[in-house]
Order: structure tokens, then C-alpha cells, then sequence
């Protein structure tokens, strides 16, 4: 079809995103614009969309909860989220629903980021209200399944470590 935008997806073919695991997940802003705040002296300073986005985590646990979905740990950049989500749903024989791009299943990964990401869009915009759309984020975001503790623990520790290392991090923009 003339002109339909086709998007290759960044997730793992054939694998389900509903399953029980953690996630490490990485969220840019549109443009890596620097909206969530500023990091002076080593220390993350929100912006009023960056404080959205942490009430919106929290928001997100709450919802997620019953899903048995967690946000475990994030870190707001200036232009980029990092979260590892958690996934323990205690019945091991829920069934299985192939997630197709642009369709994510209940209770998956891409669920979860998407009323994310709705949630901090339509408060911004509620707030600054303008007569064109403000873009917020890029139209995707990354992901990396932690495949065992040792990949866990380097995700936290960098993840810990972000704020202090922010002038090496690849999506540092002046």
C-alpha cells in the first residue's frame, strides 16, 4: 500500500512479553529532548513533566498491581526513562497470546509502557495546553529481557550509577 508507514519492530520474534520475568526497559524522549529536567552536581533535577513522569510510575504500580506487574526500579533522565519491569504472575498456566506489533496483549511489557507513556502525554498536555500536539516520546522504545541475577544486578548498579555518569551516557545532548 502507497504511502502506509511501515515500522520494524525492536522486539524478539515469536517470544511473549506477558510471560513471568524482568525486563529492562528504555524510553527516549521525542527528539532526546532534554524535558524531564536537568542534572546539576550529580544530582536529577525534574522538570514538572519529569515529576509527571515519576507520579505516573507510581500510578502505574498501583494499576499494574493486580496484573502482578511491577515497575522495581527507574531512574529519570533528562531525556530518557530506565525502568526494569517485573512480571510474577503466580499462575504459570495463563494463556499464551502472541503480542502482534502495534497490538500489545493485557498485562505484557508493551501494555504497560504504552498506558505509561498515554498517562504523561495527556497530563502535559493538560497542562500546557497549545494548539498543537507536543510530542513527547520517540514512537518506540527498548528493551532487554534479564536473563539471570548477574545481568540484573549490572542493569540496577547502572541504572544507580546513571545520574553521576550522565555526561558519558550515549544520549547525553547538549
Amino acid at each position: 500500500m502507497k504511502g502506509k508507514i511501515t515500522r520494524k519492530s525492536l522486539r524478539l520474534p515469536d517470544f511473549d512479553y506477558s510471560l513471568n520475568g524482568m525486563y529492562f526497559i528504555t524510553i527516549c524522549t521525542y527528539g532526546k529532548r532534554n524535558i524531564f529536567g536537568s542534572i546539576n552536581d550529580e544530582k536529577m533535577n525534574l522538570s514538572i513533566i519529569g515529576k509527571i513522569a515519576n507520579e505516573e510510575i507510581a500510578n502505574a504500580n498501583r494499576k499494574r498491581e493486580a496484573h502482578f506487574i511491577e515497575i522495581t526500579k527507574y531512574v529519570i533522565m533528562p531525556n530518557h526513562i530506565h525502568m526494569i519491569i517485573q512480571i510474577f504472575n503466580p499462575d504459570l498456566f495463563h494463556d499464551y497470546q502472541k503480542e502482534a506489533f502495534a497490538a500489545p496483549t493485557s498485562k505484557s511489557i508493551s501494555s504497560t509502557v504504552r498506558s505509561f507513556k498515554a498517562a504523561v502525554t495527556k497530563r502535559t498536555h493538560d497542562i500546557y495546553k497549545t494548539e498543537e500536539t507536543y510530542k513527547i516520546w520517540q514512537p518506540r522504545y527498548y528493551d532487554n529481557i534479564i536473563r539471570n541475577e548477574k545481568a540484573y544486578q549490572e542493569i540496577w548498579n547502572y541504572i544507580d550509577s546513571n545520574v553521576s555518569r550522565w555526561e558519558e551516557d550515549k544520549f547525553h545532548m547538549i
